[in-house]
């Protein structure tokens, strides 16, 4: 089936037309696309790129994320094999096994190593630290641009890239981001593209179906935007029967097949059989099996005859057999992955986490990043509306596309109602939703005249893409929760120099405020008992007690982990809870001025609010005559 684009496109340039008209005249709509995100990618690349160099040079990532993700990296360069995933210093001195994938560690590995040879080892770190998120936002940009123009036309291609360097969230592409959010968002708009694309070229559909699997097993967050694309195909297929079973068989065949892949060369190599609920494990790989096989399957099926409810009817079938296929391996992860979280672990830091947060928090404790994202947000889904009343009225076949980001982008809205991590990738789909409306706005104005009205909803269009609005009210709402969080913990600690002290004495384990973590896996020898990562519970509960038990307790508590260390950011957010959970605790104490005469000081605590103590040797018994 081939559909060709019938909005009304605009005028490329003019044959009469001298110099860069000229030049953009000969191109191709593809080529201008792909000019255009060059262009918008270098801008970004350098105000950002040398920026990002000089703090990565001079102090490292400053997300406490992108840190633990460097010490993983850093242990891989170090060694240790490819599927062990295990963060030996973390829950010191026990360990832990990460749920982050390696698939995001071996390109920034690459870089170190290529940073290495280029500028020698004091730079490697800094160059790939800087690089690999500008890389993951170019073909970002291009999959925005080509979506943009396969549904609404030219007309939608500028304002798309303008409107993604205006983005609230493009600080995901920053240096030093190197965390697995800016390239799920970029798997999830190359999902959009397939889907959007597959309408007019089916085989697109098995790339479709291939993205699915390799996001999630890069992660769980972008789940709710793979059950979308997953119910998609099946939805046509319902609506329109045998027209539509091609798009779906293509789509099952790339999910099964990447699905069996991943399986036997990440999954089982990694866990085995076991039943993560966190991770792309054997708790999902069987459903996903019996998903796409049962897809191809009905998709082959002569559909022809058969009535809407008959193909539903067998269409929930599936859906009933891959859900009872999670309830017999894993039940417990039909509750979700964060399910078996204790109610004190949720209590004093799960439900502290910044991107945990829902509206209701958002609004109260960070208004100014709040306001820049809801209402954004919010406003797009209303030009969605209306783009796709306006297209569907026309008959256009591109709303089938628009349809399919909207309803991405509403999803994502209402996940972020409840937590905003979700919020992240929604403000992407909201970008060629802004961008289609702009331009119909625009082909509009080039079918009936620039009339005053119409050139006023091309300017209010602009202003809603850009959030102008909202981002000069979110600045005078003042600093953001945000700016803290990319600052991480280290804001009044000085991190992570100040932590490198700790590498002027023996390694050891080191009891710590849970927002440590990070660094001092990263930047020191010694082993780190508490992080913020919910494998983690034994570790942050063991860490909080003994930070907060009065001092003789606390020493008891430090001693049966093995402690040689203590520190926590007094300044940070995790120092102020431990300080509020009990006045008498032995942070509370110490911050007051009593300090322990076990608690030996490393550092000055009138240049920083990092505290740094050893911990004293038990006084040996004297022997009795």
């Amino acid at each position: 089936m081939s559909v060709k684009p019938t909005v009304p496109q605009g005028q490329i340039g003019a044959a009469t037309a001298s110099g860069p008209a000229r030049f953009v005249s000969t191109l191709s709509e593809r080529a201008i696309v792909i000019l255009g995100a060059l262009l918008a990618w270098g801008l970004f690349v350098s105000l950002k790129g040398p920026i990002g160099w000089l703090e990565l040079t001079n102090a490292g990532p400053m997300d406490s994320d992108a840190v633990m993700r460097l010490a993983q990296i850093k242990d891989l360069l170090a060694g240790q094999a490819l599927f062990d995933l295990t963060q030996h210093r973390m829950n010191a001195p026990f360990g832990m096994e990460m749920h982050w994938s390696r698939l995001i560690d071996l390109p920034i590995a690459g870089l170190m190593v290529l940073g290495n040879f280029l500028f020698g080892p004091a730079y490697g770190e800094a160059f790939a630290l800087t690089v690999w998120p500008l890389l993951v936002l170019l073909p970002a940009l291009i999959i925005i641009g080509f979506v943009s123009r396969e549904i609404g036309g030219m007309d939608a291609v500028l304002p798309c890239l303008v409107f993604a360097m205006s983005s609230p969230r493009n600080f995901a592409f920053l240096p030093g981001q190197i965390d697995h959010h800016n390239v799920q968002i970029a798997l999830c708009l190359a999902l959009a593209l397939c889907v959007v694309f597959s309408q007019r070229t089916p085989k697109l559909a098995a790339a479709a179906g291939v993205i699915v699997a390799v996001t999630l097993s890069i992660g769980l967050e972008s789940i709710a935007y793979v059950l979308i694309c997953t119910a998609w195909y099946p939805a046509l297929w319902i609506l329109r029967g045998h027209e539509r079973a091609p798009h779906m068989a293509y789509f099952s065949l790339g999910l099964l097949a990447a699905t069996v892949l991943l399986t036997g060369g990440w999954v089982v190599p990694v866990s085995g059989l076991q039943a993560h609920c966190d991770v792309f494990s054997f708790a999902y790989a069987p459903a996903l099996v019996v998903g796409a096989g049962g897809l191809y399957v009905l998709a082959k099926t002569d559909s022809s005859k058969d009535r809407r409810s008959t193909r539903l009817a067998a269409s929930a079938a599936l859906g009933a057999a891959c859900i009872l296929s999670i309830a017999a391996i894993a039940p417990e992860c039909l509750k979700g992955p964060y399910a078996s979280l204790t109610p004190e672990l949720r209590e004093i830091w799960f439900d502290r986490v910044a991107e945990t947060q829902g509206i209701q928090s958002m609004f109260k404790h960070d208004i100014k990043s709040a306001l820049a994202l809801y209402p954004y947000l919010a406003i797009a889904i209303a030009c969605g509306a209306w783009a796709i009343w306006h297209m569907a009225r026309k008959k256009l076949p591109q709303v089938e596309g628009l349809v399919f980001l909207f309803a991405l982008l509403v999803t994502g809205f209402l996940l972020g109602l409840v937590q905003m991590r979700a919020l992240s990738t929604a403000a992407f789909f909201a970008i060629p939703v802004f961008a289609v409306f702009a331009g119909l706005i625009r082909a509009i104005i080039n079918t009936n005249g620039q009339s005053p009205g119409n050139l006023s909803a091309l300017i209010f269009a602009w202003i809603l893409g850009t959030n102008a609005t909202w981002v000069i009210l979110s600045g005078v709402a003042g600093a953001s929760a945000e700016d803290a969080r990319m600052a991480g913990s280290s804001q009044g600690c000085g991190l992570p120099h100040e932590i490198a002290t700790l590498n002027q004495f023996p390694p050891g384990v080191v009891v710590n405020g849970v927002d440590l973590g990070p660094w001092i896996v990263a930047y020191t020898q010694h082993g780190a008992v508490s992080g913020h990562y919910h494998r983690n519970e034994k570790g942050i509960l063991d860490a909080h007690r003994a930070l907060t038990s009065e001092p003789d307790q606390a020493r008891k508590l430090i001693d049966a982990r093995g402690g040689k260390y203590v520190t926590w950011c007094a300044p940070g957010p995790g120092g102020k809870v431990l300080k509020e959970a009990n006045p008498k605790g032995l942070v509370a104490q110490v911050e007051s001025g009593a300090v322990p005469t076990w608690l030996v000081p490393l550092n000055d605590k009138t240049k920083t609010g990092l505290r740094l103590f050893r911990v004293s040797p038990p006084t040996p018994a004297l022997n009795q005559p």
